[in-house]
């Protein structure tokens, strides 16, 4: 039990000894199943080759025989005795007894020959032979001898062919050769030798073939025709089977096929003969030809089984020998008792074990290290701010004791201020935590970039600003820093999506002027507002600025503006605004911060005129503007921001004008609508009733629906006739005085103008329609 409880509770023994078993198992699972399925193709392929060389042999025997039959009918054809006995028509019987002496001798010295025929004429035969049996048939022959050779027009010289002379079956008695003096075919009538070689023959050749392999195989013959010449007999369906796997036997890559024929698993080979376009085919049992490599099987069967089982016992043995370090890990591990019954293994349990230590060790060095990142940022800071207390021994001695990049020796040095662009949205966006991230990113990336060619430290600055001083190393250029500090602002872009700008101080030699470069630093930093994102800012783009005198931005100009937005001239307002803008550019910060708020004042003011004066309210927010002269980070993007409402403002006092004229003109139709049939409705009933001038009303109107007031009642009142004439069966006089007409012929003129026809014809082209 207590064996058990141990391995129970060693997870990681448990994997080591299942990887090792595993990887044995399924190296023997392969191995097996490639063997398996390889052995039974490289034994068909084998097979396959030593059944293509006993076909060659059996080419090359009934090539053979052929050669042996051929030459034994001319040797008979070409005698000359026997070729008088052809062609004579009548013979001596001397002749005929000195050819049938020969005949027969030949006969006899043969074991192959069956009988030779004399074929003269249509109905003239001569049979020899020297058998008695044959001769008891001898009648029978001659008939299917003659009977073949009449009926038969294709009859081939030179090719042996099967024949029935006296078999009551219809089978194969002799396998017949025939010779004649025609080129290929035999013409009616020709006189011909005919030579009957016995097929047990050929059979007996091919049997002893068979005897000769060592799989019970069994070689026949095919014709084109598909007919089998064999001695061992087979069923119809085997037979057709047989013709069907030859056929696929020539159109596939594969010199052999595995198929079932009379329900036996066989090995079907097949080679063409150069006699009679023969083929030979050869039939084996699967099974014979198998039963080595099934036996093969079965022993590495058992050889792998016991291997596994070996395996089994050898990867326990190794597993434990590769446990060993890791057990002494585990004894070595204060309370390991912990690890008693646990799920995790081994390995984890250490693993969680050397993580717990590394992390405490990791938080006392992190803590030693942010100590000293903050004693380091305090005196960095204090350098900066009181720089004007601290004398050069001072100076010196706080750079080595803080290991600070400043050079101690007289500058040149430069203060950069940087800071996030788009500040507001930037604080909204991101929490405290990841704000210091991207700070600490922002001074790593600087001082990899800067220190690579001057010294440079830097610092936070009230969680809002990033300070670098940058001091000289082996060289002084500040056209290289400009460009190194571009290139941390891309990198930083690249990693981050972000930007910041950021502003140099000029030249000082000194570090007691350190804290009013730094000053002046932050408000050169504030001019980013003319510069946008990504900004470099040096103390010569800003000093026009910086000494500027502010010229006073005209009254005309402001004058164009509100005049410009009350009329809804866009052009005036576009050039307003951007003559105010060109002029603040040349403005000191707080200069232009006072008359954005100024110009704030003159939009706001105009508004409230234009709305002192209406009854429809023009409604616009402008509070958004405060927070935007606050917090913008672009004069253009401010610039886009008052140009946007001031167009607002005017194309909505616009609009409200458009407004009031469409509620007017839609008054006018309802009026138009509700008193058409009124035939004193005209345009001075309704400005009336409306208590408006009939000159305003009608301008008014047309310019909206582009037609006079007359010519929409008319239009009403015609289209009410219409729907009368089609609807009621009242008379035309009656319709024209319920839509408003008092006067027919113009009634029936505007009518007929407007539908092409006449009120009457209207309604009969209805009625039929």
């Amino acid at each position: 039990m207590k064996v058990l409880e141990l391995y129970r509770s060693r997870k990681y023994l448990q994997k080591i000894m299942l990887s090792i078993t595993m990887l044995l198992l399924i190296s023997l699972s392969v191995s097996f199943t490639v063997l398996y399925f390889k052995s039974e193709r490289t034994a068909l392929d084998i097979q396959f080759h030593a059944n293509q060389r006993v076909l060659n042999q059996v080419n090359s025997n009934i090539s053979f025989i052929n050669d042996v039959v051929q030459n034994l009918a001319v040797n008979l054809y070409n005698d000359n005795e026997i070729a008088s006995i052809i062609y004579s028509r009548t013979n001596e019987p001397i002749d005929l007894i000195r050819v049938t002496n020969k005949i027969n001798k030949t006969i006899d010295s043969t074991s192959f020959v069956h009988s030779v025929v004399l074929y003269r004429g249509q109905d003239k035969a001569t049979l020899f032979q020297s058998d008695i049996n044959i001769a008891m048939n001898e009648d029978e022959i001659k008939s299917s001898v003659l009977k073949y050779m009449n009926n038969n027009h294709d009859i081939r010289k030179y090719k042996l062919f099967p024949l029935n002379l006296y078999s009551k079956d219809g089978g194969m008695d002799v396998f017949s050769y025939v010779i004649f003096d025609s080129l290929n075919t035999h013409q009616p009538g020709e006189p011909a030798l005919i030579l009957n070689i016995k097929p047990q023959w050929l059979f007996n050749n091919l049997g002893a073939m068979n005897e000769n392999t060592e799989y019970d195989a069994h070689t026949l013959l095919l014709n084109q025709e598909g007919l089998f010449y064999t001695d061992r007999a087979f069923e119809m369906a085997d037979q057709r089977q047989i013709i069907s796997i030859v056929e696929e036997l020539k159109s596939g890559p594969m010199g052999f096929r595995v198929k079932e024929i009379g329900g036996k698993k066989s090995i079907v080979s097949f080679q063409n003969t150069d006699v009679n376009d023969w083929m030979v085919v050869t039939i084996q049992p699967y099974d014979n030809v198998m039963k080595r490599i099934i036996k093969m099987r079965t022993t590495f069967f058992y050889i792998s089984f016991t291997f596994i089982i070996a395996s089994v016992l050898m990867s326990i043995w190794i597993s434990h020998k590769l446990y060993v370090p890791v057990n002494r890990l585990l004894a070595q591990i204060k309370g390991q008792e912990a690890f008693q019954g646990r799920r995790r293994d081994e390995l984890t349990y250490v693993s969680e074990a050397f993580h717990q230590v590394m992390d405490k060790l990791n938080v006392v060095k992190d803590a030693q290290r942010d100590n000293q990142d903050i004693v380091k940022d305090y005196y960095l800071r204090r350098v900066i701010t009181e720089s004007v207390s601290f004398s050069k021994e001072n100076w010196e001695v706080y750079i080595r004791d803080h290991d600070l990049q400043i050079s101690s020796q007289d500058g040149p040095f430069i203060v950069c201020v940087m800071k996030m662009d788009r500040y507001k949205a930037y604080t909204d966006t991101y929490s405290s935590n990841e704000r210091k991230l991207y700070t600490f990113a922002l001074s790593n990336i600087i001082k990899e970039l800067v220190s690579s060619r001057f010294y440079c430290e830097c610092v936070d600055i009230r969680n809002e600003y990033t300070l670098a001083v940058i001091s000289r190393r082996d060289q002084w250029d500040i056209s290289i820093i400009e460009t190194l500090l571009l290139e941390a602002n891309r990198v930083f872009h690249v990693f981050y999506k972000l930007s910041f700008s950021t502003a140099m101080s000029r030249e000082f030699h000194s570090h007691q002027e350190m804290a009013s470069a730094y000053n002046q630093t932050l408000s050169i930093l504030s001019y980013k507002l003319l510069f946008g994102d990504a900004a470099v800012i040096y103390p010569q783009m800003v000093e026009e600025n910086l000494q500027s005198r502010q010229s006073v931005i005209t009254h005309d100009i402001e004058r164009k503006l509100s005049e410009g937005i009350k009329a809804g001239r866009k052009k005036d307002v576009q050039e307003a605004i951007t003559d105010i803008f060109t002029s603040l550019r040349k403005y000191d910060y707080d200069g232009i911060i006072s008359y954005l708020f100024h110009l704030l004042f003159i939009i706001t003011n105009t508004l409230k005129e234009i709305n002192s004066n209406r009854i429809s309210i023009v409604a616009v927010d402008t509070v958004d503007l405060h927070q935007i002269i606050l917090n913008g980070e672009s004069l253009s993007d401010i610039e886009e921001t008052f140009l946007e409402t001031a167009l607002r403002i005017s194309e909505k006092h616009k609009n409200v004008d458009e407004e009031s004229n469409d509620v007017l003109v839609e008054t006018i139709k309802e009026v138009i609508e509700s008193n058409y049939s009124d035939s004193n409705l005209s345009l001075q009933g309704i400005s009336h009733m409306i208590k408006m001038s009939p000159a305003y009303v009608g301008r008014k109107f047309k310019a909206v629906e582009l037609v006079s007031i007359v010519d929409f009642i008319n239009d009403v009142r015609l289209r009410h006739a219409s729907l009368l004439l089609e609807s009621k069966n009242i008379s035309i006089n009656e319709v024209m005085e319920r839509v408003g007409f008092s006067n027919a012929s113009y009634f029936y003129r505007i009518f007929k103008k407007k539908y092409g026809s006449t009120p009457k014809e209207y309604r009969l082209k209805r009625s039929i329609g």
